[in-house]
């Protein structure tokens, strides 16, 4: 998304003595936006110069400063609707890093403090499971977000095998024909290795990171663990042959 700074001629002539209420909570999600309100609820201030800052860990950063000029960190993530009286700041695709204090500081103007939360994807269940499935059968490996509305900032799924781990989700370089066309992937998270590849479906839903693997082998038994933003789960995987199947129903 570029940047959208609206400066109009008249946010020049306001008139001063603007009174910008005192520190702000909000809180947002990562992949998502928010609003950090500043408003003037007593009259309007003569606009010489403007500024969002941003103070996190004993550093300031200017990420906003009028006319339009953005930091390099915000780039393509920041909107200004700079009308008269306001100078509202809507941030957009959120990550942890962006939690910190921000405030608005115009000309004339008390100066106005948010702080802003961010939250990521905390796992509904983080305690280990164990799972069956039968070869050439499917199988539900479960991993969700407590708000399964909720967008990770980053997910990952692997396998471990002894001392080996395979990076199932995101994508790794291609490791030969054996997984070759066994790895589908739906959403927005990128296709994985290619032993899955046409065998693996995440949910579309931006908090249900459960993993849906087809076509199932006995080399496909092991270990696997679903991370997000922090917070991981294990499962492991049992994979009997389907004969053996039919013998437990005997």
């Amino acid at each position: 998304m570029l940047v959208c700074v609206w400066l109009v001629s008249s946010l020049i002539h306001m008139i001063s003595g603007c009174f910008l209420p005192a520190l702000t909570e909000v809180t947002g999600y990562t992949r998502d936006s928010v609003v950090l309100p500043c408003c003037c609820t007593e009259g309007q201030p003569t606009l010489n110069s403007a500024r969002w800052i941003f103070s996190s860990r004993g550093s300031d950063i200017t990420l906003w400063s009028y006319p339009n000029t953005v930091n390099d960190r915000y780039k393509d993530r920041v909107n200004i609707s700079a009308t008269p009286g306001n100078l509202s700041l809507r941030l957009s695709d959120l990550t942890l890093s962006d939690e910190g204090f921000y405030r608005c500081k115009a000309s004339t103007a008390i100066d106005r403090d948010i702080r802003l939360t961010v939250k990521g994807c905390v796992l509904s269940d983080s305690e280990p499971i164990d799972i069956t499935g039968f070869t050439g059968n499917s199988v539900i490996l479960p991993c969700a977000c407590t708000n399964v509305q909720t967008k990770p900032e980053r997910v990952t799924w692997s396998t471990h095998k002894g001392s080996q781990t395979i990076v199932i989700i995101p994508q790794l370089p291609a490791n030969g024909g054996r997984y070759q066309d066994r790895v589908q992937v739906l959403d927005s998270i990128s296709p994985g290795y290619d032993r899955y590849k046409d065998r693996v479906i995440i949910s579309a839903t931006p908090g249900n990171l459960s993993l849906h693997l087809s076509d199932l082998t006995l080399s496909d038994g092991g270990t696997y663990r679903c991370e997000a933003d922090g917070n991981y789960r294990d499962i492991s995987l049992t994979v009997i042959h389907r004969f053996d199947e039919l013998c437990l129903k005997v």
